[in-house]
């Protein structure tokens, strides 16, 4: 019987990678939470950040991690 060992070397640490994956999920939340806001301002308030209803609309129908 043959016996085949691996020696695996993590080339990160995982509270490193923890970190990113928890940065990334709250980047994604905030996100949403964003263009959820950016869909209840109203017309003048568009106008005087110099965005249109329909740039917001686009924006809010991207998937939160794009």
């Amino acid at each position: 019987m043959t016996t085949v060992t691996l020696h695996l070397h993590q080339t990160f640490k995982a509270k490193s990678f923890i970190k990113n994956i928890l940065t990334t999920a709250q980047l994604w939340i905030e996100r949403s939470y964003q263009r959820k806001q950016l869909l209840k301002l109203s017309y003048k308030q568009l106008e005087d950040i110099g965005l249109t209803y329909e740039q917001i609309r686009v924006e809010a129908k991207k998937p939160f991690w794009k």
